[in-house]
């Protein structure tokens, strides 16, 4: 069965920290080209472990191909000050799909990006939808067993198959 192949580059995440106040707390170009481990530029000395993801040709420069599974979704962990629930945050990517079905699947979807902050507590997840569209989703547990707030927002068009779209 083929696998539809993600091609992710630039990774961004915003917290906003006051009305008047943003700053770029972790920004990955994907501009190493080769190896395990993909660096964020601003804000922080943290990167993503990229294995196994492929090297490939992106929308500027590098970009690293997943084949959409849990094993090979972006994971990123925060340091407690840029935890998520602390503050309003922004998450944008260019991304491609080598395809948008996957009969094989029973859910329907493949991961792009999981962001797990205290899972099952808390956690967001940017999600690519059989037929194209986008789905990011997150959920938030105040306190342990009580109920989970958050929701979940779509892509309005579906992407294009091979073909680069930033969301």
């Amino acid at each position: 069965m083929r696998n539809a192949v993600l091609r992710i580059l630039p990774l961004l995440a915003l917290p906003c920290l006051g009305a008047a106040e943003k700053e770029l707390v972790f920004q990955v170009p994907f501009d190493e080209g080769a190896g395990t481990l993909a660096r964020s530029t601003a804000g922080s000395t943290q990167g993503l472990a990229v294995s196994p993801a492929q090297w490939v040709s992106g929308k500027h420069g590098s970009a690293c191909a997943f084949d959409g599974t849990p094993a090979t979704a972006l994971s990123l962990a925060l340091t407690p000050e840029q935890a998520l629930g602390n503050s309003d945050f922004t998450l944008a990517a260019w991304v491609s799909a080598e395809s948008i079905r996957f009969p094989e699947l029973q859910d329907k979807r493949r991961r792009l990006v999981s962001l797990a902050d205290d899972f099952p507590r808390l956690w967001v997840v940017l999600d690519l939808l059989e037929g194209g569209v986008l789905r990011m989703e997150l959920m938030q547990q105040k306190t342990a067993g009580g109920p989970y707030l958050g929701g979940s927002v779509k892509t309005p068009s579906a992407l294009a198959e091979k073909t680069w779209r930033h969301v």
